[in-house]
């Protein structure tokens, strides 16, 4: 019983290091994506504005 549940659990278990690397990532896209496109945003309004 012990063997099967350590296999399960090797095979569908969630490694907490894993996870929070991943999430960390994930942040770190997120924030530089944000960047972009507020960086965008403002060259689009200086577009406008010179436009205008």
């Amino acid at each position: 019983m012990t063997s099967l549940t350590d296999s399960f659990s090797s095979q569908y278990g969630v490694n907490i290091d894993e996870e929070t690397a991943r999430i960390s990532e994930l942040e770190n896209a997120y924030a530089a994506s944000a960047q972009v496109l507020s960086t965008v945003k403002d060259m689009f309004d200086s577009l406008l504005e010179a436009v205008r």
